[in-house]
This record gives structure tokens, C-alpha cells and sequence, in this order.
């Protein structure tokens, strides 16, 4: 019997347009393995439990990127509704979502982090300009490279916005060199990529 997987993309954070585009490509290569392949663009919860309910997949396949994908939010919602994903678990994305909270275990575990500190967005603008550079500010929690900047001059400080004054940021200090990502599964790690600014 074919399985039937439901591919979840979209959604409503600042990656929705990459998770359209990487939603698409694994849905393709699904059907080509001979999966039942449902494509769901997430735009609104209540239209998506119903969907799950009607369709009665036998797996999802998580393609939605940051907020509500990778954050524990669809993972809580799958759990309750015992059907199984792909992805991290709830406590798993919640934790890997929150940058913070991260550098905060890693830091315990004795994993070297660059030296900073968290702030909200309100904060920033008012010290802003008295943090040595070079600095490097993120949100929390997002994506892993959306909303960074890199602040090396004064006036770079100016070119950051966020819209609502309390969103939380991480600070730190500016490390130079490269930036590599790298996939593991069943813990061997495979496909090294390199990470450069446009």
C-alpha cells in the first residue's frame, strides 16, 4: 500500500517563499519514489487541522522554515494529533529555535560562544552606538540567517530595523572567518556547505 505524506509548506514567517520553493522540490522527488503526495500551503491553522483530518496522512513531511516550522509550533500540534513528521521534536525545535537559550546550554556544556548579551530591540537603539565594534546583531528567534547584521561602522547601526520595539536580539561580539553548516543523520554528518554574504 502506498504511503500517503503530506508535504507542509509555506506558513507565515519571513522564510515563506524559500519553504514554497523547497516544499515544491520534496514533494517532486516524493512522487517520483512513488509516495501519495499532498502539498499544503499553510495559510490558515484551522484549514490545515481540517485538511489533516479529512486526508488522514500517514506521515507529514515539515518543509515550512522558521516560525511555526521550526520552532516546536507544528511539531506540538502533529504530537496532539499523533501523527508522525519529519523534523526535530517539540523540545528539540523550541530549544534549537531560540538562539539564546542555545548559547546558554552550549556555554554550560563548555562549547566556546562569542561574547554577548541579549536585548530587546528598544535597547539596541538606545545603546546601540556605545557597543565596540565590530558587532554582530540577530533576533532570537528566526531563521539562522534572517534579520543578521553585521555593525562595523556607526551609521551601519541605522540600516537595522525591526518593527516591533520588544522583539528580542542577541548581541555579540564579531568573530571573522568562515561559516559552515553542516547536515548530520543517523549521526554521521554529510554535506558540509559554506555560508558567504551576497
Amino acid at each position: 500500500m502506498t504511503k500517503k505524506v503530506m508535504v507542509l509548506m509555506g506558513g507565515f514567517s519571513s522564510e515563506r517563499e524559500v519553504s514554497l520553493e523547497s516544499g515544491s522540490s520534496i514533494a517532486k522527488a516524493l512522487e517520483k519514489k512513488g509516495y501519495e503526495v499532498i502539498k499544503h500551503d499553510l495559510t490558515d491553522s484551522r484549514k490545515l487541522i481540517e485538511v489533516l483530518n479529512k486526508e488522514k496522512p500517514d506521515v507529514v513531511f515539515n518543509a515550512l522554515h522558521g516560525n511555526w516550522g521550526e520552532d516546536g509550533t507544528i511539531p506540538a500540534l502533529l504530537d496532539l494529533l499523533q501523527i508522525p513528521y519529519t523534523h526535530s521534536g517539540l523540545t528539540a525545535s523550541c530549544v534549537g529555535m531560540n538562539k539564546y537559550l542555545t548559547k546558554l546550554i552550549a556555554e554550560k556544556a563548555n562549547i566556546k560562544t562569542a561574547f554577548g548579551r541579549k536585548m530587546t530591540a528598544k535597547e539596541f537603539i538606545t545603546i546601540g552606538a556605545t557597543v565596540a565594534r565590530p558587532f554582530v546583531v540577530k533576533p532570537v528567534s528566526d531563521g539562522s540567517s534572517v534579520g543578521v547584521f553585521i555593525v562595523e561602522k556607526p551609521e551601519d547601526i541605522f540600516k537595522i530595523r525591526y518593527d516591533d520595539p520588544a522583539t528580542e536580539l542577541i548581541v555579540e561580539k564579531y568573530i571573522p572567518g568562515q561559516e559552515l553548516t553542516v547536515m548530520c543523520y543517523q549521526g554521521k554528518a554529510h554535506v558540509v556547505t559554506e555560508m558567504k554574504a551576497l
